[in-house]
């Protein structure tokens, strides 16, 4: 085989003779060009071979080195979702799924997720060994909005060094829509739930899960309205599932179950029917015993047959009056349980319309949790004791600017003048100025104290004879002089800045997540200043029963304290804003109440002050929320409407009175409403700080007060 040709190039410039060599090279060498002392005609020619030769090597040389260089630093692969499908809801928790893989030599590094300009970065510590496959999950709240900007930064570094960074784009959802979830195997199940909206003219939004999606934590399954559960395994839903399913349901939510077995094995304590076999085809003209219109009236479908409780309401029955729909109260919440397959209502009608008449969806109504996490921050601002932060009191200010006055004026010039030294006063006046400022600055400092202070306001919202509630504590911490603090917190707490948005600074707040639990490391206050910080976690409450009935015509509520914990400063507030007190709730007391409200809920007079608030304050703001227009409460379903008294006027002509609907034809059910006389809640106080903190590596015992709300139940 003949040699292959090789052409070899050299060129320099030594001082100013450039030198070109350029050779051939078969069975010889011999040099095509080759001088010391070239024309400017012969450099632009070895320019041009340059550049024909030497440029696109070096480019190639550089992309080969530059793809085997990013190949051996990228080692690290990773897939991240965000919230549910893709979404999160403004002011709500969501978690970030980071599933991440590590083909290179080990790891250990920080693992950070944050809204592009926000002051909030959430961190987690991740050892990576080489070959890892970890699913790492982030819970994130995007606090009170990011002025439009939803891009989430997802970073990886170690130490300084950053080892791989991505930038991602959740849907957001507006605050106070309503969040339709469903959980199903089948591709596209319930598509037409996008028209919810439609229907309802309430800002809707539908997202999509799997079983395994499930939340373990209730503060980020609260951003579901309702939650429909469609042909999935539900067995394979770990037990903390279930559970935050059960305390969800506490707080409101509203969970739809379709008829299929596989569904309703895992739920069965939940359900208001247990199965009692397959039942017999049937078409679902009984629905229209719930206000709906059928497109088709004879189609049958496959049936559960379901044995209701003692305690569930049957919606609408088939033929031979098998029920169709069962729906329970649960909580403040409710479940409904169909016989038929979900998928099986689009066959016959727009199941839509059905959905919007028995789902209590207002979009007025926000759940109480949300418009407490909303408003906390007021309500602490309105309500926080601190001494160190109340100004000077107006007749020390006015001795102290007398004197001042005083001796810097007359009594210097008297002094001076009685030594006849009046030339003095230009020394005198500036020492006087200078010692006065001093005073009041020691003044200031001797007011703010020497002392970290830490308060908390709790606020918990507890399901009826629960024992547990999630707790909504705002955390402050002041501090007399300019510090740097560490504080830390139980690992099931979830922390958060507790100050508006525009108050925050970026890059003083982070929360890091560790084994251990979850820190918020070098919080920097400032001289003076308040750091205000939101802890959501379950809590141990007391157990307390609240029943409402009607005795010969006046309504009258039972509480029952069945804890061993006193309650101070209790109050009655109906949804119109009318409000009652009661001083005190003993441990194991029984008290029935007359309602009769005595005065509105901002001229409440009992009320004492705690050892962190002025209590008055935030049942104020508390009862705010509470009105109907506002946020409102639950009525059970199937629970009649009582309507006010109405003033008769002789004037007008009497209307003609309505028949009584005949009980043996099946009669439309009313779509789930609120009156606000018929709406109560009971708030009640213990001096508690719940949260457990440690400040600087030290525990820290904060005063503290707690709230406690629950909804009352009227006994059918």
């Amino acid at each position: 085989m003949p040699p292959q040709p090789i052409i070899s190039a050299s060129f320099q410039i030594c001082g100013h003779a450039p030198k070109l060599d350029l050779c051939y090279a078969g069975d010889t060498h011999a040099p095509l060009i080759s001088t010391a002392s070239t024309t400017r005609s012969q450099v632009r020619e070895a320019h041009t071979l340059k550049i024909r030769w030497f440029y696109p090597l070096l480019c190639l040389m550089l992309i080969l080195g530059s793809a085997q260089a990013s190949a051996q630093q990228q080692p690290i692969s990773w897939d991240i979702t965000v919230g549910f499908d893709g979404a999160f809801r403004a002011e709500s928790w969501f978690p970030v799924v980071v599933t991440i893989s590590n083909s290179g030599p080990d790891v250990s590094a920080s693992l950070s997720v944050a809204f592009r300009g926000a002051g909030t970065a959430y961190r987690q510590q991740v050892d990576l060994p080489s070959g890892a496959n970890k699913r790492i999950v982030i819970p994130m709240t995007s606090g009170s909005g990011n002025f439009g900007d939803n891009r989430l930064d997802v970073t990886l570094r170690e130490g300084s060094r950053v080892i791989r960074s991505e930038t991602v784009s959740p849907r957001l959802i507006g605050f106070g829509w309503n969040v339709i979830g469903i959980i199903s195997d089948e591709e596209g199940a319930l598509a037409e739930l996008s028209t919810f909206e439609e229907r309802s003219a309430t800002p809707t939004s539908l997202v999509r899960l799997k079983g395994a999606d499930l939340p373990e934590r209730l503060e980020m399954l609260q951003a579901l309205d309702a939650l429909f559960v469609q042909a999935v395994d539900t067995t394979t839903w770990t037990e903390q599932q279930r559970s935050t399913l059960r305390a969800w349901l506490d707080n409101g939510g509203q969970l739809v179950v379709g008829g299929d077995e596989r569904v309703t094995r895992g739920l069965a304590d939940l359900l208001p029917a247990t199965i009692a076999g397959n039942g017999s085809p049937s078409n679902l003209q009984g629905l229209q015993a719930a206000g709906w219109s059928l497109r088709d009236t004879e189609r049958q479908v496959p049936l559960l047959q379901l044995a209701p409780a003692a305690d569930a309401q049957v919606i609408a029955t088939g033929e031979g009056g098998q029920p169709l729909i069962v729906r329970r109260a649960y909580g403040s919440g409710s479940i409904i349980q169909t016989a038929f397959d979900l998928q099986a209502l689009r066959d016959v009608g727009n199941p839509v319309a059905l959905w919007v008449r028995l789902l209590p969806f207002n979009q007025e109504q926000i759940s109480l949790a949300e418009g407490l996490r909303s408003q906390g921050f007021s309500i602490l601002r309105e309500s926080l004791k601190l001494p160190q932060l109340s100004f000077l009191s107006g007749l020390g200010l006015f001795g102290f600017l007398t004197v001042y006055i005083l001796i810097v004026g007359p009594v210097n010039y008297l002094i001076l003048r009685r030594f006849n030294r009046r030339e003095w006063a230009y020394l005198t006046i500036p020492l006087w100025v200078l010692l006065f400022s001093i005073g009041a600055y020691a003044w200031g400092t001797i007011g703010r104290g020497s002392s970290t202070v830490v308060n908390q306001l709790a606020l918990v919202v507890v399901p009826q004879q629960a024992e547990q509630g999630k707790a909504l504590t705002y955390v402050s911490l002041f501090s007399p002089t300019r510090s740097t603090y560490t504080l830390e917190f139980p690992v099931n707490a979830f922390v958060s800045d507790g100050a508006t948005q525009w108050e925050r600074i970026p890059g003083n707040f982070d929360v890091l997540y560790t084994e251990g639990g979850v820190e918020v490391p070098e919080l920097s206050v400032d001289v003076g200043g308040i750091s205000l910080l939101a802890v959501e976690q379950p809590v141990s409450t007391p157990k307390v029963s609240a029943t409402i009935q009607t005795v010969n015509g006046q309504q009258q509520m039972t509480l029952r304290n069945l804890s061993d914990r006193t309650l101070s400063d209790v109050v009655l507030i109906r949804g119109d804003g009318q409000a009652q007190e009661i001083a005190e709730l003993a441990p194991g007391a029984d008290q029935t109440v007359q309602l009769k409200p005595e005065r509105f809920f901002y001229d409440l007079q009992q009320i004492s002050d705690g050892e962190a608030v002025q209590r008055l304050a935030v049942v104020q703001q508390v009862g705010n929320l509470l009105q109907s227009k506002g946020l409102g409460g639950f009525v059970a379903p199937g629970m009649p409407i009582e309507a006010p008294a109405v003033a008769v006027d002789p004037a007008q002509p009497v209307p003609p009175i309505e028949p009584v609907p005949d009980p043996a034809v099946p009669q439309p059910v009313p779509a789930v409403q609120v009156d606000p006389l018929q709406v109560w809640h009971v708030l009640a106080w213990e001096a508690k700080a719940p949260v457990e903190m440690q400040l600087n590596g030290s525990p820290v015992q904060p005063a503290g007060d707690t709230l406690y709300i629950w909804a009352a139940q009227k006994e059918q």
